[in-house]
């Protein structure tokens, strides 16, 4: 027997996998991006990585071309020990078709603690792509 569903279907049970494994490998403290935006050829992320009591927040780029810019990598965190605000900037170059990690920053929030992060990239003074988690 062959079970057959409409095409908006698929997508959905599809989606809904992805989602579910998505949450299992957060549960298990394995690397889970957070999402990107891409713009000009240039895609970004954060990606989220909690390993013990601490989180990693690293801000990821991929560009189809060589680019040459600025980034900021923000992350604000507050919890029960305090507020916490780390702003890192620099420059990078990334090359055509290769992951580049542009700035990592760990926290320690715990669980009643709320993390905002915020990537943002430029390059000759425009904004080429930024992502908020």
């Amino acid at each position: 027997m062959t079970l057959r569903f409409p095409p908006a279907a698929g997508r959905r049970m599809l989606a809904s996998g992805a989602a579910i494994l998505s949450l299992c490998a957060a549960v298990q403290g394995e690397e889970q991006p957070s999402g990107g935006a891409a713009g000009g050829g240039i895609r970004c992320e954060i990606r989220i990585t909690s390993n013990g009591g601490l989180t990693e927040y690293a801000g990821l780029a991929w560009a189809a071309r060589r680019v040459e810019g600025e980034y900021d990598l923000t992350v604000s965190s507050r919890g029960p020990g305090g507020v916490s605000n780390t702003v890192q900037r620099g420059r990078f170059v990334l090359e055509p078709h290769r992951q580049s990690v542009l700035s990592r920053v760990q926290v320690m929030a715990g669980r009643t603690g709320t993390v905002q992060a915020r990537l943002s990239i430029h390059s000759n003074g425009r904004e080429l792509c930024q992502f908020t988690s």
